[in-house]
């Protein structure tokens, strides 16, 4: 007898009123495995678990509370941006949510805020030195003007809220022309693997704009920012399916539009840097 037979009988025998044990003994008369027998009971018997329906609010509950990561992971997440781009956007593209995003640029900014500031504070208390390559207006925090000069903890509130705004206007920008060039209508898991790039970037920058000396923060910034072109590329390839060539193209369009409209302060600015070096 097979296995779907055996459950066959013996749930035709339990309706007929049989006992599970008599059931038990007769088959095992004829030489069933009581092993089989016992399974196939339990199948039978055995209530089956609650099916719990979980609403879209719950779901989306539930994959926000298993994104909570800690600091460590954010770091282990940054390297492996230069490490092993594609494998960790494809896996973050289901992660692509506003909290998520932001808590990445948040962190990368209270976190190379705080080192700055602490560099900040030892560079003045020990050195005597003061911060003019803040001052001279070179870096994330010349966007708020004089607010580059500001001092040691202090730094934690002005990156931040640097990194978030930038994030967000140029994803919709690089967005922007994604689209032009044929690439998918996904901009929340577009805009949050750019997130994901930017993040270790902002740390760095955080970190090395408290440095008061302009000549080392504009090699910083260059530095960065031909590493941060490596991981963009990927994120662009991974959010809309491009090949190399158009996902350098997706953001190097609106990075010429963005010299080209920014042309005279990038003057000013390396008119200063040339002063000072």
């Amino acid at each position: 007898m097979t296995k779907e037979g055996l459950g066959e009988y013996i749930k035709q025998q339990i309706a007929l009123g049989h006992s599970e044990e008599n059931i038990r003994q007769h088959l095992i008369s004829f030489g069933h495995d009581i092993r089989k027998i016992d399974t196939a009971i339990e199948g039978i018997t055995k209530p089956k678990p609650r099916q719990v329906q979980v609403g879209p609010r719950q779901a989306v509950k539930k994959t926000l509370k298993e994104r909570e990561l800690s600091i460590a992971d954010y770091l282990t997440m940054w390297v492996r941006v230069f490490v092993s781009p594609t494998a960790i956007f494809t896996k973050e593209r289901t992660a692509a949510r506003l909290p998520n995003s932001m808590a990445h640029l948040a962190i990368a900014g209270v976190f190379g805020g705080l080192i700055g500031g602490l560099i900040t504070v030892i560079s003045t208390i020990f050195t005597g030195a003061s911060t003019e390559a803040l001052d001279s207006g070179i870096g994330i925090s010349s966007i708020f003007g004089k607010a580059g000069a500001l001092k040691s903890f202090s730094h934690i509130l002005v990156y931040p809220l640097v990194a978030i705004l930038l994030w967000i206007s140029f994803s919709a920008l690089l967005h922007f022309f994604s689209l032009a060039i044929g690439g998918k209508k996904s901009f929340r898991t577009h805009s949050h693997l750019i997130a994901i790039s930017m993040a270790p970037i902002v740390l760095l920058l955080a970190m090395v704009s408290a440095i008061p000396n302009t000549c080392v923060i504009f090699i910083a910034y260059l530095i960065a920012g031909m590493m941060w072109f490596y991981p963009l590329t990927i994120a662009t390839k991974v959010s809309h399916g491009f090949d190399t060539v158009k996902a350098i193209l997706a953001w190097a369009i609106p990075m010429i539009v963005i010299v080209a409209y920014t042309a005279p302060y990038i003057v000013s600015v390396f008119a200063t840097i040339a002063a000072a070096c």
